[in-house]
Formats: C-alpha cells, structure tokens, sequence
C-alpha cells in the first residue's frame, strides 16, 4: 500500500498538482488582461463620450490650431488673407521641411505635447511683405492672434529704396507652424 502510495503520488498526483498549479497562474494573468481590457473600454468610452461633447465649432478650432495634416496653401491663404487686410501682398513664399514628394516632414526635430504623447512635426514658411512699421506691427498682432500656432522665428527688414516712400520697408519673415503626426 505504501508502494502504491508513493508510485501514485509521483505518479499521478504530483504531475497533476503541477498542471494545476500552472493553470491557476495562467488564470491569474487572464483575469488580470481582462480586468485591464474592462478598464481600457470603460477608458475609451469616457474619452467617446468626452469628444462627442465638444461642439462642431470647438472641434474645428481645435483642428485650426493644431491641425493632423499639413496644408501648405491653405496656411499661404490664411497669412495672405490676413495680410491683405492690412494691404500687404506675400511675396517670395517658400515652404521648407516638406520632402520633395510632398509626404510629411524631412529631417524636422520632432517632439510630444503635454503629457499625451502625441507626436507632431513642424514646417517653416519665409516670405516677405512690405509697409510702414505700424502696419506691420498691426501685422504680426493679428498674425499673434490668429487660432493657428505659429512661431515668428526671423524678421529682417530693408531700408526703403525709394527716398520718397521713406516709411515703406520690406520685410521678411520666417514662420514655423505645426501639425499632428
């Protein structure tokens, strides 16, 4: 009986005691993916929820300020616009950041906003304009003021060539402005 014993135990009992021993830590982890899959949904449905609150008009100015994809001449437009209010016409525009093929940013560091983690890029728009000080200084408040982030990285200005217009300078600057990966 003691044989028995021992042969069952090594036998049968012990491999299965193992198994079982197994199976319950692999139901621990189950339990635990699905109780971090519980929280993940309860998670993502707030979030739905969050965003199917803002309004249409919240959601397009938060897509103005920092936009997911990068559109180059409605950006022109948009400081075209805002200087031909003040009279000035953009000249010598120039986009650089893009690659070639049009398909995203270059060599651009890139970075993370807040503590979210999202990625975004930059790209940097020159151009020149020219006018009195004032005007450009009504200028670039405006620039300041509009929804779309963008950093005045340069200005440089030129004498005026012409003594009669001796207020009218020509100016040129360098913008950069951002958008989401």
């Amino acid at each position: 009986m003691i044989a028995a014993s021992v042969g069952l135990y090594f036998g049968f009992i012990d491999p299965t005691y193992k198994d079982i021993q197994t199976l319950q830590e692999k139901r621990s982890e189950f339990n635990s993916a699905i109780n971090n899959a519980n929280q993940l949904t309860e998670r993502r449905n707030n979030l739905v929820n969050t965003i199917n609150s803002f309004s249409t008009e919240d959601v397009f100015r938060l897509n103005k300020l920092v936009p997911d994809h990068i559109d180059n001449v409605r950006l022109i437009m948009e400081i075209d616009r805002i200087a031909l209010k003040y009279g000035m016409v953009l000249r010598d525009v120039r986009v650089s950041g893009l690659n070639l093929d049009g398909g995203g940013p270059s060599s651009l560091p890139s970075g993370n906003i807040g503590d979210t983690l999202v990625n975004y890029d930059k790209v940097a728009l020159s151009f020149s304009v020219s006018s009195t000080y004032e005007t450009f200084k009504q200028f670039l408040k405006e620039l300041e003021d509009n929804l779309r982030i963008t950093d005045i990285g340069k200005i440089f200005f030129n004498a005026p060539p012409d003594p009669k217009n001796s207020e009218i300078y020509q100016f040129n600057l360098s913008v950069t402005t951002y958008w989401l990966k």
